[in-house]
Formats: C-alpha cells, sequence, structure tokens
C-alpha cells in the first residue's frame, strides 16, 4: 500500500517543480530561436521611436510605476552580432530628438571594446564621429546612474575624436562633492578635457590637481605631464598607493610608460616583495602596465616565481596576471596550475587561460578536464563563469556536462548552459528543445530536466518534519542520480 506521506511529499514536489521546469524549458527555446534579421530589428527600433512621445505622455511618473520601454532595449540584445549592432547604432543617431539622453548600460556593452568598432568605416556604416555624438549625449546628458556615462567617457577616449569643452567642463563642474562613483566620472571627463576644443589652459588642470579625489588628481596630473609638466615617476608611484586596487586607473600606467624602463622598476621590486599583500599588488600592477611598456622592460621571472609560491594568494595572482601578460612562456607554466592542489587556484589558472585570444591546442584536453570540474562545483558564480568561458573551447567543451546544467535550479545557470550550448553544440540543443516543448505540452518530463523535479522531492523530504521510512528509502535511490544537484540535496 503506498505510503501516503511519500505521496503527498512528491504531490508537492511536482507542484514545486512546475515553475522551474516552465521556465527551463522557455530558456531553452529561447535560445534557439533564429537572431532577427537586420531589417526587423531596425523596423522595430522606427517603430518604437514614432510612438516614444506617446507613451511618454501616457506615463505620469508615479511611483510604483515603470516607464515604458526605451528604443535602447531593443538594442541590447544584438550584442554578439557585429554587423547589426553597427545598422542599430546608426539608427539611433538618426533618431537621436526621439531619445532620452541617458542610455542604458546594456547597449554601452554592446558598443564597448569586445565589438571594436573602426575609426573610419565605409559608406553606409557608422562613422566615430556618429558614435561620438551618442556618447557625448550620454554623458553629459541627465541620469541617476553613472555606470552608462563611466562607459561613455572611456569609449570616448579611445575615440579619440575632438569633444567641445563648454558641455565636458559643465559637467565637471556639476559633479564637485558628489561621492560614490560619481568622482570616478569626474576625473574621466577631466581626463577627456585634454583632447576638448577650445584648449582648456593648464592652470585649471593644476586647480584639478588638488582636488580632494585621487581620481580627479591622477586625470589631472596625466593631461599636465603630456603638456610638459615636470613630473616624476615617483609622484605616480606614491597616487597609485592612495587608489583601491580594483579602481587603478590607467592613467597612471600611461604616465608610468612615459618615464621608460625607471617607471617600472618599483613596480618589479613590488613583485618581489616579501610581504604577501605588497608582492600581489605589484604583480597585478606590472600586468596591467604591460598593455603600455614594450615586453622587454617587464620580466617573466616575479611571475614564475610567484606561479611556485606556497601561498594560494600568490599563486592565484599570478595566473591571473601572468594571463594579462599572456605571453607564451608565461601561458606554459600556467598549465600545470590547472591540477593545483586548491580549486581556487585551479579555477584562476582556467579562466586565465580561456581568456587568452587563442586557446593552444596542446593543452584544450587539460582545459577541457579543468572545465568539467568548474560546472561541477557548488559554487554558483564558478558555474556560471565556468559556462561563459565554454564556447572558447568550441566542440571541445563538455556537452554532456553542459547539458546537464538545464537541469540546474539555478535561473541564470540554465541561461548561460544554454547560450553555450547554441555555440558550443547548437545540435544537441536543438534536440533537447524538442523536449522542452514537450513540457509546455504537459508531455512526461525528460532528462536533463528530470533534474529539477528530482531536486524539487529531494528538497521536500529534507525539510518534513517527520520522515517515514518510505521517504527515506526514496531519497536513497536520489543519491544515485547523475546530477550532483540531486545528489546535494538529497544527502
Amino acid at each position: 500500500m503506498p505510503d501516503v506521506a511519500l505521496s503527498a511529499a512528491l504531490q508537492r514536489a511536482q507542484e514545486m517543480a512546475h515553475d522551474h521546469l516552465v521556465r527551463a524549458a522557455r530558456q531553452v527555446l529561447a535560445a534557439v530561436q533564429p537572431v532577427p534579421s537586420t531589417e526587423q530589428i531596425l523596423s522595430d527600433i522606427a517603430a518604437a521611436a514614432q510612438d516614444r512621445d506617446a507613451r511618454l505622455s501616457d506615463w505620469n511618473g508615479g511611483a510604483g510605476e515603470v516607464p515604458p520601454m526605451p528604443v535602447e532595449t531593443i538594442v541590447a540584445g544584438m550584442a554578439e552580432r557585429r554587423p547589426v549592432l553597427l545598422a542599430a547604432l546608426q539608427e539611433l543617431a538618426r533618431l537621436l530628438p526621439h531619445l532620452p539622453s541617458d542610455l542604458t548600460y546594456e547597449v554601452l556593452r554592446a558598443a564597448r571594446e569586445r565589438h571594436e568598432l573602426p575609426a573610419s568605416v565605409g559608406a553606409g556604416e557608422l562613422t566615430s564621429g556618429v558614435l561620438a555624438r551618442i556618447l557625448l549625449r550620454i554623458l553629459v546628458g541627465a541620469g541617476t546612474n553613472p555606470l552608462p556615462k563611466l562607459l561613455a567617457a572611456r569609449r570616448l577616449r579611445r575615440l579619440a575624436v575632438d569633444l567641445p569643452t563648454e558641455p565636458l567642463l559643465a559637467t565637471v563642474e556639476s559633479l564637485a562633492g558628489i561621492g560614490g562613483l560619481w568622482p570616478i566620472l569626474r576625473a574621466d571627463v577631466i581626463g577627456l578635457m585634454g583632447q576638448a576644443s577650445p584648449e582648456v589652459p593648464s592652470g585649471t588642470f593644476e586647480a584639478w590637481q588638488q582636488d580632494d579625489s585621487p581620481f580627479v588628481q591622477v586625470a589631472a596630473a596625466r593631461v599636465l605631464l603630456a603638456r610638459g609638466a615636470p613630473l616624476t615617476a615617483d609622484y605616480f608611484l606614491q597616487l597609485l598607493e592612495h587608489l583601491p586596487s580594483w579602481l587603478e586607473r590607467e592613467d597612471i600606467y600611461m604616465a608610468l610608460a612615459s618615464f621608460g624602463r625607471s617607471g617600472t622598476r618599483d613596480l618589479i621590486e613590488q613583485a618581489h616583495s616579501t610581504k604577501a599583500s605588497t608582492r600581489a599588488s605589484g604583480l597585478w600592477r606590472l600586468a596591467a602596465l604591460s598593455a603600455y611598456v614594450p615586453a622587454d622592460w617587464i620580466p617573466d621571472a616575479p611571475f614564475l616565481a610567484a606561479l611556485a609560491d606556497p601561498s594560494l594568494e600568490i599563486r592565484a595572482v599570478a595566473v591571473g596576471a601572468a594571463g594579462v601578460i599572456g605571453r607564451p612562456a608565461l601561458l606554459e607554466q600556467m598549465v600545470p596550475a590547472l591540477e593545483d592542489s586548491e580549486r581556487f587556484v585551479r579555477f584562476a589558472a582556467l579562466q586565465a587561460l580561456l581568456d587568452q585570444p587563442a586557446v593552444a591546442p596542446a593543452y584544450r584536453r587539460r582545459l577541457a578536464a579543468a572545465l568539467v570540474e568548474a560546472l561541477n562545483d557548488v559554487n554558483d558564480t564558478w558555474r556560471e563563469d565556468g559556462l561563459k568561458l565554454a564556447w572558447r573551447l568550441g566542440s571541445d567543451a563538455p556537452a554532456e556536462v553542459m547539458l546537464s546544467m538545464l537541469g540546474d535550479t539555478n535561473d541564470d545557470i540554465r541561461i548561460a548552459a544554454a547560450a553555450a550550448l547554441n555555440r558550443t553544440h547548437p545540435d544537441a540543443l536543438r534536440r533537447i528543445a524538442t523536449d522542452a516543448a514537450a513540457i509546455l505540452d504537459e508531455q512526461p518530463v525528460t532528462p536533463p530536466f528530470d533534474s529539477l523535479v528530482q531536486s524539487s522531492i529531494a528538497l521536500v523530504i529534507a525539510h518534513e518534519p517527520r520522515t517515514t521510512l518510505p521517504m527515506l528509502e526514496y531519497a536513497a535511490t536520489l543519491l544515485a542520480r547523475p546530477f550532483w544537484e540531486v545528489r546535494m540535496y538529497a544527502a
């Protein structure tokens, strides 16, 4: 006779899993949907722009209400299709009068270095001047989110176009005394004023050099150095010590590069320090500086020594920093770190090696094995980051493990798994999509989606105040299930 308590627990688990199953099915089906054509996307943008005024007038901006979807969110879905991105940005430029000045973070993310836009392109495509106008509107326009503005400022610097002084100066003045990320933005705008026209007097930059914010000091000093001011490498190294390591400024590294080898000497000494924190900072700073100086100015020795250090923190920093430099000799010595005794170091090595422009065939198999470990880790961030890097291995990426992750209880993991499979094993994902469609038609649940049901059963039994013997026996069968998450909840 069936155990009543077990039957009730199974019913509750099915109900609990239902929403997960529906979302998982839709996530897979969304991943295999064809990308709209350029013409369709531009048509959507134009249509949205034409009725923007009407939709804005209908929204009273009251508490709890959501403003209408802006035009730029349509563009956000084009992050992986550079030709469409170019065409859409050109259309956005044409529709500037219809657009708000504070474009979303996603649009800027699509336009930044990962999809590098040429300084000059042919007829019918986007020119740097058009992009500069869009970016300048974002930078100086109204908005309460500094992130899009920060991205706009960084992108404008790389375009190296002439910019108007007046709106930049007004922005610098309006940001004075505001905390949070705004001092960093203020510093970025000051850096841009070095390429503004008409030219800003050096005395203005000297005044900013005395600002309370070290970010502003660095930006002003960088412009002054470019104009021939008698500043020293030690001055910039001292500024470096006052900045948080996660926000060290490229202005400083560009300045240090201008002093020749003397600008690297102190950082090399830091990278050999016996004090762990100083040594870690020195390794990261040398790696950051490597983008601005000749390769032979930065030796391999401090990185090679750090890769073999007893401290896991130093080894983890070493693989990350050596990966930034990316020299073949360093990469070769990083491969053994894939089998380091500490999982943190192993994952750092995996990230650094998969981040290289080209994954060397000689160690693709070892990378694939390390990726399997990362994808089976209990750390959600590691699993998601591993999926986002998996495409670098192409068909060598572990399809079976990635497919099993479509049954993960974490929505972000499932979405990342579907996106990764669509790039590495699209045929396998399309086959699974048939099973996903069956779920929406209330058909029986098949692998890998059945893991969602099994995880729900394990969780319901685990939280049952009074478990019966049949419940415990059922939970024991889940310990043999292939997906690690089911076994973890059943244990």
